[in-house]
């Protein structure tokens, strides 16, 4: 046997070896054992395997006898390496989450937001299937406006991973806002002539689609710009609300410019649906978990 190995089925190599591993664990910082009768340091432990009792490690504590022991997790000592030799560095206090109460409020209030936006598109996305089928004339003013709304309705109605691709939200609502507007103006200009059908509910149903996209619109900006700056406050802050700022920004930025409607179809998937649900499952998260670590002692 070489030196320095350990001699095959000594209990007192087993024993010593034990020890100096406990040693090392509580040296790096991972775990401190107590004996639970006497409060001294714990030093029953044998080998896994060699023995166990009632789910403990056998062997018992050399001052009392007692066989529990208590167990904490134990974080490592920074320290510094000077000329004087080894010196301990004290530690910044931990930082934690803080966000002001109008920024609180900005995130909250977009979760109601998202939700009108998504019940109106249904809405709407229902009167529009209906009206395109009342006559021979009516899909000639609600057709395009029909299939974009549904497009953008379905594409992506299940589950949609925030921040999975570059998609974008205020291109596609601004398109399919101006695409409404463009609507009622022709519809005002050809009633006179009764030419479309269309009733007082149906076009209520278009015109409160149009008031809720433009509320997404608004309430994403504002959240994008209160996350860059709740982000930047601290380390816990950008822990917490890292992920829901990326989210955010990748929403509202990602095809800010023009967008043209007649190209939807090209962009494989898209939708405001989906989206819009998944940002408000992980705002309602996140706002619960901001509460949870607010909550902390």
């Amino acid at each position: 046997m070489s030196r320095g190995e350990r001699e095959p089925g000594s209990v007192i190599e087993e024993r010593i070896y034990v020890e100096e591993k406990a040693k090392e664990r509580m040296r790096l910082g991972q775990v401190e054992r107590k004996c639970a009768q006497c409060g001294r340091d714990w030093d029953g432990d044998v080998p896994l395997g060699v023995s166990v009792s009632l789910g403990r490690r056998a062997g018992v504590c050399s001052q009392c006898g007692s066989a529990e022991f208590t167990e904490r997790d134990v974080r490592p000592t920074l320290i510094e390496i000077t000329r004087d030799g080894i010196t301990k560095v004290e530690e910044k206090p931990k930082t934690r989450v803080s966000a002001a109460a109008d920024d609180l409020s900005t995130l909250r209030a977009m979760v109601p937001v998202l939700l009108d936006a998504e019940s109106y598109l249904l809405a709407a996305d229902a009167t529009l299937h209906r009206l395109v089928t009342v006559d021979d004339e009516n899909p000639v003013l609600f057709g395009f406006l029909q299939g974009a709304v549904h497009y953008l309705t379905h594409g992506t109605i299940g589950d949609f991973y925030l921040g999975s691709r570059g998609q974008s939200l205020p291109g596609p609502i601004r398109a399919l806002v101006a695409e409404l507007t463009r609507v009622f103006a022709r519809y005002e200009q050809e009633k006179p002539k009764a030419k479309y059908a269309a009733t007082a509910e149906d076009l209520f149903a278009l015109s409160a689609l149009k008031g809720a996209l433009l509320a997404v619109t608004g309430s994403l900006f504002a959240a994008d710009d209160c996350l860059h700056r709740l982000v930047n406050v601290n380390e816990a802050n950008y822990a917490l609300f890292g992920f829901l700022q990326q989210g955010v920004h990748t929403l509202t930025d990602g095809t800010t410019g023009d967008f043209d409607l007649h190209l939807i179809g090209q962009v494989p998937g898209l939708s405001l649906v989906g989206p819009m649900a998944a940002l408000r499952a992980e705002t309602d998260r996140m706002l619960a978990r901001y509460q949870k670590e607010r909550n902390k002692k």
